[in-house]
């Protein structure tokens, strides 16, 4: 699947190894902007991030307040490694709906690839504001922590991340970050 609900329940990736039919073709002169938001999921899944941003901008020219539309594109353009598009999509995301945990975690990781460190850590920070039980978020900004050699407090998040990794159920990802703890000097 190609987007995560905006509510952002959940901080799992998403996967494109989902398998799809083949997209349609292009949806008639008065589509709907939901016709070309499913074609752009659609390419998307198909691993055609091109063809996937052509039909969300498509989309977004019929209805510009469509958050899922940003945020699906904002992914589709981290894909295609433009990050500049990426950010400015996942920003507009965040102006529709300021609670959506999913564009503060894709924001903050683009950021990071895009070397702009503090404002990926100002995004993972706005997200364990709005859900602390988030280790994906702790884990992230552990790592860019550690990009900064701010060791304190990425030992702090990393542990932190290990604790809700074990809440959760999930030993091996906890036992992966455990040994990020104690690579660290």
């Amino acid at each position: 699947m190609v987007a995560q609900s905006a509510s952002g329940q959940s901080l799992s990736a998403p996967s494109s190894s989902v398998p799809v039919k083949s997209a349609d073709p292009a949806p008639p002169s008065g589509a709907t902007a939901s016709v070309y938001v499913r074609q752009g999921d659609r390419a998307f899944a198909e691993g055609k991030y091109a063809e996937s941003v052509e039909a969300y901008t498509k989309a977004l020219e019929l209805y510009d307040l469509n958050e899922y539309a940003y945020y699906n594109r904002g992914l589709a353009y981290r894909k295609l490694k433009d990050y500049k598009n990426a950010i400015a999509d996942f920003s507009k995301t965040l102006q529709l709906n300021p609670e959506n945990t999913f564009a503060y975690l894709y924001r903050g990781m683009t950021l990071q690839v895009n070397g702009q460190t503090d404002l990926a850590i100002a995004d993972y920070t706005a997200l364990i504001k709005i859900d602390e039980s988030q280790p994906l978020a702790y884990l992230r900004r552990a790592e860019a922590y550690v990009s900064l050699k701010q060791n304190d407090k990425a030992r702090e998040d990393f542990t932190q991340a290990t604790s809700l990794y074990r809440k959760q159920g999930n030993q091996g990802q906890a036992e992966r970050v455990q040994s990020q703890v104690r690579s660290l000097k």
